[in-house]
């Protein structure tokens, strides 16, 4: 089992390459869903790609028809690992359960069967010969009736994938551009070399080989530059469901890394914002508000009154907080509803105001009006239960009033006569008995 090396391995080296990296960086990812699909993605990448070398590179039928057979473990380990990384992304996670991928397993599960057994029922590949015209060998075969089986039910997960990244780009949140751009390449990528090499429309020698494994480690790679560099698969929609356009209150959705996932037109007007910020962190949209660390790291519902200073407007808002669980009770996020109270809280600060400046008005009115019934000789005066009160502790009992005690000149000049001339002559008090002269 000689083994004979081409240049033309190159695309499939590089694509080994590139899977191992995004192996690399997927790994770091593995406790979330959507890094463990990227890690058997690329895994499944790299088994491919490495399989496809062994296949071209032995010159033996018996040595060939062993690495196609293990092969298929990489082929459609990678076709169902791509579309649980698409459906993470896309927010269509009824697709990623464990009952679900158990069923999206069943055929590849039966396809990688039919593979290793195929020399007993063809069912895969019949017809099969070694064809050495060109520089490697490869083998010629008929494709049978389950490997087109296999093959519509590939290219059904592949259309389903396209379908939802064509639909993510048309629905808000608005992604930027260099967003858009990786997206279009992933949707298109996986559907490149695999009808390339089945329906042989590449010109020899490419015709020979199959570089479904190179363009899926572009597709593969372009998706990891979005996730690590513009954080595509941390932008999913995760509040879409809960938020509507036409809701007027502003409404900020943060992912489970405090990053910007979502927000509507209104939150938009609101922060003044003429770009998109989908993927920033937090402290770059909302720090000019100062809200409190420990505000935004709740891991309950908050409502609280905050004051955020806007351009030159002064705006009081009612922010309710909401973390986002999965169902495994796994933070993914946090929706931010403001709900404007300005004009509420300035009415209420008026309504204070004038209450204050009621009470301080009302200390200054007297409290005694109308008749009082005072007796014509002590002067006592009779109060509503019948009672007869010193003029002095009536007053003081139904009004503020606080007395201070002194004495006239009239009764000065009856209880003290010899004070009274001494203040005369003194020029302090006037002689009241000349008055009445």
């Amino acid at each position: 089992m000689d083994f004979t090396f081409s240049i033309y391995y190159t695309p499939l080296i590089f694509a080994m390459i590139l899977s191992s990296v995004v192996m690399v960086y997927a790994w770091r990812y593995r406790n979330e869903n959507h890094g463990r699909a990227f890690f058997f993605l690329a895994a499944g990448g790299v088994w491919w790609a490495f399989c496809n070398i062994m296949e071209y590179g032995f010159n033996d039928l018996e040595a060939k028809q062993f690495w196609v057979a293990i092969e298929y473990i990489g082929i459609e380990t990678v076709i169902v690992a791509w579309f649980c990384v698409v459906a993470n992304f896309t927010g269509q996670t009824k697709w990623v359960t464990r009952r679900s991928l158990r069923l999206l397993f069943i055929i590849p599960v039966i396809t990688v069967i039919m593979i290793m057994t195929n020399r007993y029922h063809g069912l895969m590949r019949y017809d099969i010969y070694l064809d050495t015209n060109g520089p490697f060998s490869v083998i010629k075969k008929t494709y049978g009736v389950w490997f087109w089986v296999t093959f519509a039910y590939s290219n059904l997960l592949m259309l389903l994938s396209s379908v939802m990244l064509i639909q993510r780009l048309t629905r808000p949140p608005t992604l930027r551009k260099s967003q858009i751009i990786s997206l279009m390449i992933c949707a298109l990528f996986p559907w490149l070399g695999n009808f390339l090499f089945v329906f042989k429309l590449l010109p020899e020698p490419w015709m020979r080989m199959d570089f479904t494994s190179f363009c899926l480690a572009i597709s593969g790679a372009t998706m990891a530059f979005g996730l690590f560099r513009f954080q595509l698969m941390e932008v999913i929609p995760i509040a879409r469901d809960y938020i509507l356009e036409d809701i007027g209150d502003p409404i900020l959705v943060l992912d489970s890394h405090n990053r910007v996932a979502d927000y509507n037109q209104a939150c938009r007007t609101m922060l003044q914002i003429d770009k998109i910020i989908i993927a920033q962190p937090m402290e770059e949209v909302l720090n000019p508000f100062l809200l409190r660390p420990d505000l935004i790291n709740e891991l309950k519902n908050i409502e609280e009154e905050i004051t955020l200073i806007l351009g030159k407007e002064t705006k009081i808002y009612n922010l309710r907080i909401r973390p986002l669980f999965d169902q495994k009770q796994k933070l993914q996020g946090r929706i931010f509803h403001f709900r404007d109270i300005t004009d509420k809280r300035l009415t209420e600060m008026k309504l204070e105001k004038t209450v204050v400046e009621l009470r301080e008005a009302l200390t200054k009115v007297k409290t005694l009006s109308g008749l009082l019934p005072i007796c014509s000789s002590c002067k006592k005066i009779r109060d509503d239960n019948g009672y007869w009160n010193e003029v002095e502790t009536y007053i003081h009992k139904y009004s503020e009033v606080e007395f201070s005690h002194g004495i006239c000149p009239e009764c000065m000049r009856k209880l003290y006569p010899e004070q009274y001339d001494r203040l005369v002559k003194q020029g302090k008090i006037t002689d009241t008995s000349a008055k009445k002269k």
